[in-house]
């Protein structure tokens, strides 16, 4: 391919992305993901950084910080105002230069959607000045460049090129956590006096800890659910594999999702006992803390059972601005109030002693689910080997989970290839909440205790 053939595509990708801009820009209301204003000065912060390579471009408004005059510094003494609204600009610029006067400033641009209907005036102050024909930069004086100039052409098309990959993994990313929180709520006992305690509001890191098939995945999805500041991202023992930060784990860069947000992101680590204890996944939590702590869009949720001591010691001495919730048995009160609802729980409660198994959450979902007799409730051996009947159903579907179970063990991942097993004995236990299916046809079991009920068996 020719040099300029190669121009002339990626002239035509660049200027068809700004296109992509000014649409979202003039139509607000377009994407439910990203604020159109702060999306354009995440596209002025890369045209910037193209325009004027070599040089430093830093962002005034990252971390929640908003700065009323300026949005960006290039350089020592160069600041750019970027907006959207094309009505009185002569007014914004001057009132840009009155603030910014005395600070070392020598240059102001202001970046524009589209060129500016209205004449612009040249102003001074101290040793700064605005010059509006040299000191504007549009998104139209921008296609146009990349058409001249193929030098900043290539450099705006790779900066773009990795933005624009970003926003859509996120997209992806929150679309696949939604579907695998909507198979984690099927068939769950509800914690609703833990419902109404845990809000997000509370503190920008909540920790959940508890017992396996105790229900702090099933909290963990009722505050995605209540989550009014946007979308939510479920993070698992698959995500840090291999990973060495934290855009490796999540898949996109969360900085910048941060910065173009239109409401904002919660993210749930899901498990986190289960994860290697280093110093890797040390520093990758320790970001998404301090980030949790410094965006006030961001919410961190923590899941912790009682697989790793090390961990739970981590969170406590390092998560000093987190909120933490010991989540117990079911109590009596609440096994009352699911009985009402459910006669083989009332009969069985008022005529046999109230085991632990029956306390589980999990284990009490499966108990209502199922149909078992309280002899399969009196003790934990019993119940597995009745949640192993209905898992095999007596046509060698076990076989088949058993098998996934194995080859995860084996290969050391906690998911395995959808398509390396019967579709249809697969498909029926994902149906009836044994395994989960994730991103990229992948799929684990639904709780850790149905590994222990194969492994038992």
């Amino acid at each position: 391919m020719g040099e300029k053939t190669l121009h002339k595509e990626e002239a035509d990708a660049v200027r068809s992305h700004i296109r992509l801009i000014e649409a979202e820009i003039e139509d607000d209301k377009a994407s439910k993901l990203y604020d159109s204003t702060r999306f354009f000065e995440v596209f002025a912060f890369l045209v910037c950084s193209a325009w004027f390579p070599g040089m430093q471009v830093d962002d005034l408004n990252k971390g929640g910080k908003q700065n009323p005059y300026v949005d960006l510094k290039i350089g020592e003494d160069m600041y750019v105002q970027v907006t959207t609204q094309m009505k009185g600009l002569s007014g914004k610029v001057k009132n840009a230069v009155d603030g910014i006067a005395g600070s070392g400033a020598r240059r102001l641009l202001l970046f524009t959607y589209k060129d500016p209907d209205e004449e612009l005036n040249t102003y001074t102050a101290e040793s700064l000045s605005f010059k509006p024909e040299t000191d504007v930069i549009s998104t139209d004086l921008v296609k146009r460049k990349v058409v001249d100039d193929p030098v900043f052409c290539h450099r705006l098309y790779i900066e773009l090129l990795a933005f624009v990959g970003d926003v859509n993994k996120c997209k992806e990313k929150t679309e696949e956590s939604d579907h695998l929180a909507k198979q984690m709520a099927q068939g769950v006992i509800s914690r609703s006096r833990f419902n109404r305690e845990m809000n997000i509001d509370m503190s920008p890191v909540l920790v959940i800890n508890g017992k396996g098939g105790i229900g702090k995945t099933t909290l963990a999805v009722s505050l995605m659910k209540g989550n009014g500041k946007g979308k939510n991202i479920i993070l698992g023992k698959r995500n840090f594999m291999n990973a060495i930060s934290l855009q490796d784990v999540i898949g996109f860069d969360l900085k910048l999702f941060l910065r173009i947000s239109k409401d904002g992101l919660m993210i749930v680590v899901e498990d986190i006992d289960k994860l290697e204890f280093d110093d890797l996944n040390n520093a990758i939590m320790l970001d998404l803390y301090s980030l949790a702590l410094d965006n006030g869009n961001f919410n961190l949720v923590i899941t912790c059972g009682d697989g790793s001591r090390k961990w739970r010691e981590f969170i406590r001495k390092t998560f000093e601005g987190a909120i933490s919730f010991d989540i117990p048995l079911l109590s009596d009160q609440e096994l009352r109030r699911i009985s009402v609802e459910h006669e083989v729980l009332r009969l069985a409660l008022e005529n046999h002693p109230i085991s632990d198994v029956i306390r589980v959450p999990l284990f009490l979902a499966l108990f209502l689910a199922n149909g078992y007799s309280h002899d399969a409730i009196s003790s934990l051996n019993s119940f597995r080997h009745a949640v192993w009947d209905e898992i095999d159903e007596g046509n060698g579907r076990g076989r088949v989970f058993m098998q996934i179970l194995f080859d995860c063990i084996r290969n050391s991942t906690p998911d395995a290839s959808k398509d390396k097993y019967p579709s249809d004995v697969v498909q029926t236990l994902i149906r009836d909440g044994y395994l989960i299916e994730g991103e990229e046809y992948r799929i684990s079991s639904a709780s850790s205790f149905f590994n222990e009920v194969v492994l038992f068996h």
